[in-house]
């Protein structure tokens, strides 16, 4: 990476951030999988993450529409393979500004996820959903400081 491998402890940063980046794109590709399952474009046989699956199963609490939730589910694949981008885009050398919004946006995501978790009270029925989220909330904010306070 242009500006951070140049530093001893630039490899510690470039891993990381490819961690995030094939993790993230692991995420999406079981997300857009989960999407083309329930639109009867791949057989169920197809791995996928269930998210849109939980996603139904979430909102009910206030009677959301499918319709809705296929909009929700689309954002949060966008939201996935823009930072996925970004990320890759970090890894690849775009240096520390792309690498920070890489990880801001990535960020912003997960804070999404939690602020839906309360508003749909996920607590209730999937509380291992909320721990999650709010552990990639803050590896992704451990993940950002680190690209600041190591040289």
């Amino acid at each position: 990476m242009s500006g951070l491998v140049m530093h001893s402890t630039g490899w510690i940063k470039t891993g990381v951030l490819l961690m995030w980046a094939l993790w993230m794109s692991v995420v999406t590709v079981y997300n857009v999988i989960e999407a083309f399952k329930h639109l009867g474009l791949l057989a169920e046989r197809w791995k996928s993450s269930s998210n849109f699956t939980l996603l139904v199963s979430t909102t009910r609490l206030y009677a959301t529409p499918v319709w809705m939730v296929w909009i929700m589910f689309g954002g949060v694949i966008a939201w996935e393979l823009l930072a996925s981008g970004l990320l890759w885009w970090a890894v690849l050398g775009g240096g520390l500004g792309v690498a920070s919004a890489a990880l801001g946006v990535s960020l912003l995501l997960w804070g999404g996820f939690i602020l839906a978790n309360q508003v749909f009270m996920t607590f209730l029925t999937e509380p291992g959903a909320v721990t999650a989220h709010r552990s990639l909330f803050s590896m992704t904010g451990i993940s950002l400081l680190l690209l600041y306070l190591l040289p």
